[in-house]
C-alpha cells in the first residue's frame, strides 16, 4: 500500500521508521511532489537512490538524512 500522510507524524517520522524500501511513486507522496520530479531528481543523481535492473528504489533512511542536509 502506498504510504499517507495521515495522522500527526510528519515526514521525517514516516521515513526513520519506514523498513522498505520506497518506489518512486510512493516517494513522491511523501514529498508532494510529482514522480516526474523524482525521475528528474535521479537522472541528474540528486537523490539517494538504488537501481533494481530497470526500477529504482529508495531507501527511507536515506531519503531522511538527504533532507535534513538539504534544509533551507
Amino acid at each position: 500500500a502506498a504510504p499517507t500522510l495521515s495522522g500527526p507524524a510528519d515526514v521525517f517520522d514516516h521515513l526513520d521508521h519506514c523498513s522498505t524500501l520506497l518506489t518512486a511513486k510512493e516517494l513522491a507522496v511523501l514529498l508532494a511532489v510529482s514522480p516526474k520530479t523524482i525521475y528528474g531528481y535521479v537522472a541528474r543523481n540528486l537523490i539517494p537512490h538504488y537501481r533494481i535492473a530497470a526500477s529504482v528504489r529508495f531507501r527511507a533512511r536515506d531519503i531522511a538524512e538527504w533532507l535534513r542536509s538539504h534544509a533551507a
